[in-house]
């Protein structure tokens, strides 16, 4: 700050606290954690660092929207004014600690179309060199730009290849302030979202034979190891077929900088096909120059990883589009290698059939998450928020991100997050069951454990997203409840069938209730409810839900230990508002009415808040 810098004295207040939860003696609430991670992205180096150690990556950041510099809620205050001068100072766009980028924070006019088109525009033109936020002083604001968001945001990349990381932040909540200021309508936004609500990645038909005939072409031969892959034998086959496109007839490099070879691919790295194709390649099967429609190891990928390489051998010349493909299957058969080395964390050995499936199981979930057209979160810890900007500032797949901001817990104590949470080795957390790593309601004991409720005393567990968990919680805590289970489903598209699944298998015999405060119309129930369905059917597991079982020791042949049978005997529920034309109701005695209704039968409470022991599952749904 400026020596003549007179700070207001709730301004003054702010700041006192604010270097309290840096100190780690006051809970990092919303707005610290969002500034926390504008800071950390624009730094070259933290403080402390070499200087003449690799700089971090970074980026610019740049948020726009309407009252984004004090925060409509009162909540960010990254610009500050003198209370003398009226001033303005932005304190992160020159914090003195080395070399960093811009901050730029930016108030614009109510005119949502105009401005979102334009941040949309900045984003693809800026790339992952920038971060581009763009604020709606209400989620529902955002519906004067509803044509940006179909025409660019949700469809931009499917049909032109252009990419956005633009940031959504729609405040969202039902707090009693009417049907104009309540909903972000995320039931749009889901509705929009590019994912299958039947099948999951890694586990769908098509998935499990590329699985099969990938193990059966990367196996060894013959003797006793036939029934493994091995990781010294795949890196001599990846460097053989890095050689061979590295041969001086190829003239092709594969690298970004060689237009000349990437034109004759599309963006998964396959061949372009035109009218003469076929006659490209007199001597394959036209199957094999097909167009790939994903980032796995194609038919022809798999020949040449199991040693059947064409080229000059077959004494056939091959032209410059065959080596370049040559040369292009190289490259993705390197990544494919990396890949494998970083999911098994080692470089040597053997792999069985059951660890290849849990390895292609991740490439797929891997290539879902990069084929979505936008993520959709709604995070309920700052230390989440946190973790999903930085996420969305150096993930390799650019994707806009669509943030359903809370109101009501910007100001909330509970709503807050340890410092040891944004630290090292911490991370964004898809799901938050109770007791997990991120659960920023339960205590930690002496021994560092967190408290979680015992498994055989679940009777029912509640799934939720966003400011809705903190009214069950304060609720079942009030209550005393301790047979109910709370889950946070934190990022909605793509769904995270595996990391929910997980969570469900702590508790094979509890009833699965869905509580939403939106109307059951709309919301996020006509989106969960099949997903949910299709995952404690397609992959509930006793335990970790993507930990293998020896298949030397228990006689499965490495499948997975279900939970009870493959059937449909545990059906989610919906507990929530009825059906209704408006978003919310305007008033707030009928809302704190219809909130208390559904926080009891969500916890199993008869009208007088009394806790049943039998779960109420055939009283009237409010």
């Amino acid at each position: 700050f400026p020596p003549d810098f007179i700070a207001h004295p709730h301004t003054r207040r702010l700041l006192e606290n604010r270097r309290r939860m840096v100190e780690g003696t006051l809970g990092v609430d919303w707005g610290t954690a969002e500034l926390l991670a504008f800071a950390t992205l624009v730094l070259h180096r933290y403080p402390g660092e070499d200087s003449n150690a690799k700089t971090r990556k970074h980026c610019h950041v740049r948020l726009s929207g309407q009252d984004v510099e004090r925060g409509t809620f009162n909540h960010r205050h990254s610009v500050l004014y003198c209370g003398r001068t009226s001033r303005p100072v932005n304190p992160i766009d020159n914090m003195g600690l080395g070399d960093q980028d811009r901050f730029l924070v930016c108030n614009s006019p109510l005119s949502e179309h105009a401005v979102m088109g334009f941040e949309y525009g900045f984003s693809v033109d800026s790339g992952p060199a920038t971060l581009v936020l763009w604020e709606a002083q209400f989620g529902d604001f955002a519906n004067n730009a509803q044509g940006i968001v179909d025409q660019f945001v949700a469809t931009g990349e499917a049909k032109w290849g252009q990419r956005s990381g633009l940031v959504l932040l729609l405040p969202h909540g039902y707090d009693g302030n009417g049907p104009d200021h309540s909903s972000a309508r995320p039931e749009r936004w889901l509705a929009a979202a590019a994912d299958d609500p039947d099948s999951l990645p890694g586990r769908s038909p098509r998935d499990r034979e590329h699985c099969a005939k990938t193990f059966a072409a990367l196996r060894e031969r013959s003797g006793v190891d036939e029934h493994f892959i091995s990781l010294d034998r795949l890196r001599e086959r990846v460097e053989a077929l890095e050689s061979e496109a590295e041969t001086e007839e190829c003239g092709f490099e594969v690298d970004d900088d060689n237009d000349q070879a990437f034109t004759l691919f599309d963006e998964h790295g396959a061949l372009i096909e035109g009218d003469d194709a076929a006659s490209t390649f007199p001597e394959e099967d036209p199957e094999t120059i097909r167009k790939s429609s994903d980032t796995d190891l194609s038919d022809d990928e798999d020949d040449l990883l199991s040693g059947n390489i064409p080229s000059q051998q077959s004494g056939v010349e091959m032209d410059p589009i065959s080596l370049a493909s040559a040369a292009v299957k190289a490259s993705r058969a390197r990544s494919m290698y990396d890949d494998v080395r970083r999911f098994f964390r080692r470089d040597r050995g053997r792999v069985d059939k059951g660890d290849w499936d849990r390895y292609m199981r991740h490439r797929a979930k891997t290539h879902a998450d990069s084929a979505c057209n936008f993520v959709l979160i709604n995070p309920t810890t700052p230390a989440n928020y946190f973790h999903a900007l930085r996420r969305q500032a150096n993930v390799p797949h650019v994707k806009p991100l669509v943030v359903l901001s809370p109101k009501y817990l910007l100001h909330h104590r509970p709503c807050a997050s340890d410092l040891n949470d944004f630290g090292p080795g911490s991370r964004f957390h898809a799901v938050i069951g109770d007791g997990d790593v991120g659960d920023n309601t339960v205590k930690t004991e002496t021994s560092g454990a967190r408290e979680r409720p015992p498994p055989d005393r679940i009777r029912r567990v509640v799934m939720c997203t966003g400011q809705v968990y903190y009214k069950l919680q304060q609720a079942r805590k009030a209550k005393g409840i301790d047979d109910v289970a709370l889950v946070r489903v934190e990022q909605l598209s793509p769904f995270p069938h595996a990391e929910l699944a997980r969570r469900l298998g702590r508790y094979p015999d509890a009833e699965l209730v869905w509580c939403q405060e939106e109307p059951k119309n709309m919301g996020y129930w006509a989106f969960v409810q099949p997903r949910v369905n299709t995952a404690v059917r397609e992959i509930l597991e006793v335990g970790d839900a993507y930990t293998a079982v020896d298949a030397g020791n228990n006689g499965n042949n490495g499948n997975y230990t279900l939970i009870g049978s493959r059937d449909d005997s545990r059906r989610v529920r919906y507990v929530g508002r009825p059906a209704a034309a408006s978003p919310a109701t305007g008033s707030p005695v009928i809302h704190a009415a219809e909130t208390k209704a559904l926080v009891h039968e969500a916890l199993g409470l008869d009208d007088k808040g009394i806790h049943l022991a039998e779960p109420r599952s055939n009283i009237p749904r409010y």
